[in-house]
């Protein structure tokens, strides 16, 4: 049997190491969709070709979704408060409608600070009915409801996991309404707001936490205690919005 003696094996690297830096130089255009069949169809060449950690980079793009927002903003003329998600859940694309998820709570909250509950569940099978049930809610209490973006990439649900942000036009909307107060729910909305519309639109927000089911740390009281400031700046109580970043 041949030997390999220290130089060939050096030798050897060395032109993996050639590859390896044309392969990453590429990055994430056409190399990228390579190294993401390669890694799949020959993982050893791919660990062996492919810089550490760029196959668990790979692996996590795979995984995300390019997703567009598709369901319409409620406001109106009226409108005073503007409340922002990040972008819809797959359960609510699904339902085509805000904070639809069976267990994200929005639709408890905001209702009871107004005194009222809702007659639809999110998951009710009268969609319509839902929907329209919600809408009369926002309108009639002058809020108004969207997402900070109009298209990501995301792995689920995951607000975490978003890459290739690109914000909703709110122009139309603060020309069409006095909005006095911009409110976000959750960390990664209001970290998004701030990054690619407050400047543009001369808004800070407040982040509000949310109030998705995975966020089970915060019970239903103390979410009501934070949204508070929603109804309080809809109502036009003066000095109660507290609509900036914290």
């Amino acid at each position: 049997m041949k030997r390999y003696c220290p130089t060939d094996v050096l030798a050897l690297i060395h032109c993996l190491r050639i590859v390896q830096i044309f392969v990453y130089s590429v990055k994430w255009t056409g190399g990228l969709q390579w190294g993401i069949t390669a890694h799949k169809k020959f993982p050893l060449v791919a660990c062996i070709l492919m810089p550490a950690g760029y196959t668990d980079c790979m692996d996590c793009d795979a995984k995300k979704t390019s997703v567009l927002h598709t369901i319409a903003p409620v406001w109106d003329k009226d409108s005073r408060v503007l409340v922002l998600g990040t972008m819809p859940s797959p359960a609510s694309r699904a339902a085509g409608f805000f904070y639809m998820h069976p267990q994200n709570r929005f639709w408890k909250v905001l209702p009871a600070l107004f005194g009222e509950s809702l007659q639809f569940a999110n998951n009710s099978p009268d969609r319509d009915g839902a929907i329209r049930e919600r809408r009369a809610f926002l309108l009639r209490h002058h809020i108004a409801l969207w997402d900070v973006l109009a298209g990501c990439d995301i792995d689920g649900a995951s607000d975490a996991s978003i890459r290739n942000a690109v914000p909703n036009d709110f122009t139309a909307l603060f020309s069409g309404a006095a909005i006095r107060a911009v409110f976000c729910t959750g960390k990664t909305a209001a970290a998004l707001w701030q990054k690619h519309c407050a400047a543009d639109y001369g808004m800070q927000c407040r982040c509000l936490p949310s109030t998705s089911p995975a966020n089970a740390r915060w019970s239903l009281e103390a979410l009501q205690g934070e949204y508070a400031a929603v109804k309080a700046a809809a109502d036009g109580v003066s000095g109660k919005a507290g609509a900036t970043f914290p």
